[in-house]
């Protein structure tokens, strides 16, 4: 299945983690990233080094870097029914980036709105107000958590 992975976050795994780096290989450049075919037990391994590496590192920004990477990655595993999934088949269905309750609160936001949120997200890199691609929506606390690949 193709994973969409900044620049960043192949660094991330290539350079933080001690997962075999070879799976980048065969990435086809994507705007900013590259997409990389990789299988539903790729994806697995990779996540339990990115997770490793968050839970023993000191560094409490690359911390949080990688946790987020790790919940992209399980946001993929996370995406495609795996009662059937076989190794040599094609993904049977995607699923949408919102877990259960975050897709209600999100349907409560009118559309026109929801619009303008995904529309107009400040990015910290460039101070600028960019449009994103949403990768993953979910609920912490009360917040509706939205996570982006931030297209600039």
């Amino acid at each position: 299945m193709p994973v969409k992975l900044t620049l960043r976050e192949r660094d991330l795994i290539c350079d933080e983690t001690f997962c075999d780096p070879r799976y980048t290989q065969v990435a086809i450049v994507d705007g900013t990233g590259i997409k990389v075919d990789l299988s539903l037990d790729d994806i697995e391994d990779i996540q339990g080094y990115v997770a490793a590496a968050a839970n023993h590192t000191e560094n409490h920004k690359l911390q949080k870097e990688l946790d987020r990477l790790s919940d992209k990655l399980q946001a993929y595993l996370d995406a495609y029914d795996d009662q059937d999934y076989k190794q040599s088949d094609v993904p049977t269905r995607l699923i949408d980036p919102f877990t259960k309750d975050a897709k209600k609160r999100w349907d409560k936001i009118p559309k026109w709105v929801q619009a303008k949120i995904l529309d107009n997200v400040f990015c910290g890199k460039c101070m600028n107000i960019v449009p994103i691609v949403l990768e993953i929506a979910k609920m912490q606390g009360a917040d509706l958590i939205l996570r982006q690949d931030f297209k600039t």
